[in-house]
C-alpha cells in the first residue's frame, strides 16, 4: 500500500480518560511491562527488562539522553488576569545546543496562550527577562527574548520556566514532575517533551544490563512539541510531519557494528537510528551529506540499498575520513506500516494515543498485532501515555 493512502481512522481505538496516567508511580521500575516477543503476549514489570533481553545473545540498548527544558514561561497581564503563557519550542536560527548557551538574546518559535490579548509592539516583562513578538505564522509566533543578566538561555529557562507536561495531563505541574519527567541518564538539554520509555529506567536497571553482558549506548533526538501533534487529515499523504534535531556519536555507530541485537528505548531512539540509515544511503548513492531526512524519503526508489553492516561501516569510515566525532541532522522521518526497519530489532515503548504517528510506528513494527496488544493492555488496566506503562516489542 502506498503510505500516502493510509487512512488514519484504521489506527483508532477507544482510550478512556481514566486509562491515561496523570501522575508517575512512586518508583520508576514498578511500571508494568507487556512483552510481545514471539506469538504470545506476556506480562511483567520494568524490573524484568534486563532478564528478558538477556535471552538475546548480545543486546545493545540505545537510549536517548536528551534533557527536558522548562519550556513554559509566564508573563503577567495585570491583577486578576491569567498571565500570558509562552511555550518555547525551538530556535529560529542555529542549533538547539548553540541556543541553550546563548547570552542576552535569542529568537525562537513559540506558542502563546491568550495571544489575542498581546498587543503588537508591546514588550512583556518578567523581572530581567523580556519578550517581544516579531511575527505570527499560523499558530506559532516568532519571539525575541532578551535579558540583561549575564546568564545563558538554559539558565533563564531553569529560573523562570515550568516543566512542560503533555496537554493530556490536565493538572498543574508539581515538584515531583521536575524530577520524574526527566530520565535518570538525561544529559543534553533541548527537548520540550520527555523520551517517555526512558523514564522507567533506574541506575540499578542500567547497571544490571551492563553486568549481564549488554551494551548501553546513547544518542540525542531533541523532542519537539510536534510529538503531540495529531495527524492533520484522514489520509496520511496530507499530513506534514514535525522536524527534530538528531546527534549520533561515532562511538554509538561503532557499538551498532558489533552485530548485537539493537533495542531502541522509545520511538525517538527508533526514529533517530532509522534516520541514520537514510542519511547514509543518500551519502552512498549521491555523495550528498543530507542535513535533513524528509518524511517520505524511505518510500522513494533509490539506486542502491545497503545492508546493516555495510551501511554502518560506510558511515563510520566517512566520519573518520572527515575527522568528525558525530553526525548531526534533523529528521521528519515517518515510520508507517510497510516500512522495513534497518537498524532496530526490538523496541521498548509506552502506549500511544489513538490516530497518532507514534501508533503508526508501532503498527509498522508489529503489524496488525498492535490491535491485540492494545486490547490486552486496556483489558488488563495498563496505564497509558507519558507516565504510563511500557511494552517490549520484537520488530517483525
Amino acid at each position: 500500500m502506498n503510505p500516502h493512502d493510509i487512512n488514519i481512522e484504521d489506527f483508532n481505538y477507544t482510550l478512556a480518560e481514566e486509562k491515561i496516567a496523570q501522575f508517575p508511580l512512586k518508583s520508576r521500575d514498578k511500571s508494568k511491562m507487556l512483552i510481545s516477543w514471539e506469538n504470545e503476549i506476556e506480562e511483567g514489570t520494568i524490573k524484568d527488562f534486563p532478564d528478558w533481553i538477556s535471552k538475546l545473545k548480545k543486546p545493545n540498548v540505545i537510549l536517548n539522553d536528551t534533557r527536558v527544558v522548562r519550556a513554559r514561561l509566564f508573563f503577567s497581564r495585570g491583577d486578576g488576569l491569567q498571565p500570558f503563557e509562552i511555550f518555547y519550542l525551538d530556535p529560529v536560527n542555529g542549533s538547539i545546543e548553540e541556543t541553550m548557551s546563548s547570552k542576552y538574546s535569542i529568537v525562537a518559535w513559540c506558542k502563546v496562550r491568550h495571544s489575542k490579548k498581546w498587543k503588537n509592539h508591546t514588550t512583556l516583562k518578567n523581572n530581567y527577562l523580556s519578550a517581544k513578538k516579531i511575527e505570527q505564522i499560523d499558530d506559532k509566533f516568532k519571539i525575541q527574548f532578551f535579558w540583561s543578566k549575564n546568564v545563558t538561555w538554559s539558565e533563564i529557562l531553569e529560573e523562570y520556566g515550568k516543566t512542560p507536561l503533555p496537554p493530556y495531563m490536565k493538572r498543574e505541574v508539581n515538584e515531583v514532575d521536575s524530577e520524574r519527567y526527566q530520565t535518570v541518564f538525561s544529559k543534553k538539554e533541548g527537548s520540550v517533551a520527555a523520551p517517555t520509555a526512558g523514564l522507567h529506567f533506574t541506575p540499578e536497571i542500567l547497571s544490571k544490563i551492563s553486568g549481564e553482558g549488554g551494551i548501553i549506548s546513547f544518542l540525542q533526538l531533541h523532542i519537539g512539541a510536534g510529538t503531540f501533534q495529531p495527524v492533520s487529515d484522514n489520509l496520511l499523504g496530507n499530513h506534514k510531519m514535525h522536524s527534530e534535531e538528531v546527534s549520533i556519536s561515532i562511538e554509538t555507530i561503532k557499538s551498532l557494528m558489533n552485530k548485537f541485537d539493537t533495542i531502541a528505548i522509545g520511538t525517538t531512539a527508533t526514529r533517530a537510528l532509522e534516520s541514520l540509515y537514510w542519511i547514509t544511503l543518500e551519502l552512498f548513492n549521491n555523495d550528498i551529506e543530507l542535513n535533513h531526512v524528509d518524511q517520505w524519503l524511505p518510500y522513494k526508489k533509490h539506486k542502491n540499498y545497503l545492508n546493516r553492516m555495510d551501511s554502518l561501516e560506510y558511515i563510520h569510515n566517512y566520519l573518520i575520513s572527515k575527522q568528525k566525532k558525530s553526525i548531526q541532522f534533523s529528521t521528519s522521518l515517518l515510520i508507517v506500516p510497510g516500512y522495513e526497519f534497518r537498524f532496530v530489532d526490538l523496541l521498548l515503548t509506552n502506549f500511544h494515543q489513538p490516530k497518532s504517528t507514534l501508533l503508526l510506528l508501532i503498527a509498522a513494527a508489529v503489524g496488525d498485532k498492535w490491535k491485540a496488544i492494545y486490547d490486552y493492555a486496556l483489558q488488563m488496566n495498563f496505564r497509558f501515555l507519558s507516565y504510563g506503562d511500557a511494552c517490549l516489542l520484537k520488530v517483525k
